[in-house]
């Protein structure tokens, strides 16, 4: 085996699945979850990731013996990219614009920068907005070692 656990490898992209995508580096398959893909949180379809041939970087966590297959995450073969490192500076109290993207029982999900989401919970009005539109909001609470925001309406 040329791919090593701990190693980052550039993978090329072969398909995708709901639960995930599969690469492949030098005849060897890696999978990679949906929440270790990229920075988003797993919120976007996997089928949307990359195309073919398309590689990416992977850290190699594992080795699956039963499936003859490496498991591994993009994210973390570049740390640096985390967008919760620009989330230093964000404070309660904080007035953004974000773009609406999927409404969930609880709320919508607001991202505010690429990779970098937060909830606006039903009680503030989130649940059912239209997909892909910008909306105003304040930073209602930050929770930094969960990596979470809550949103609430910005209505000035």
């Amino acid at each position: 085996m040329t791919v090593k656990i701990g190693d980052i490898v550039e993978a090329k992209f072969v398909r995708a699945e709901s639960y995930g995508i599969f690469l492949e580096n030098a005849g060897e398959t890696i999978f990679v979850q949906v929440i270790d893909r990229d920075w988003s949180g797993g919120f976007y379809d996997p089928h949307e990731f990359s195309k073919k041939s398309e590689t990416h970087d992977v850290l190699i966590r594992g080795y699956v013996e039963e499936r003859q297959q490496f498991y591994g995450s993009i994210k973390d073969a570049h740390p640096e990219l985390d967008p919760w490192n620009e989330a230093k500076s964000y404070r309660i109290g904080t007035d953004l614009s974000g773009v609406a993207t999927s409404n969930r029982e609880y709320g919508t999900v607001i991202e505010i920068i690429p990779g970098l989401v937060g909830l606006l919970h039903t009680s503030e009005g989130g649940g059912d907005l239209e997909i892909g539109g910008t909306i105003k909001v304040l930073i209602k609470s930050i929770d930094r070692d969960r990596r979470r925001i809550e949103f609430e309406y910005n209505r000035t």
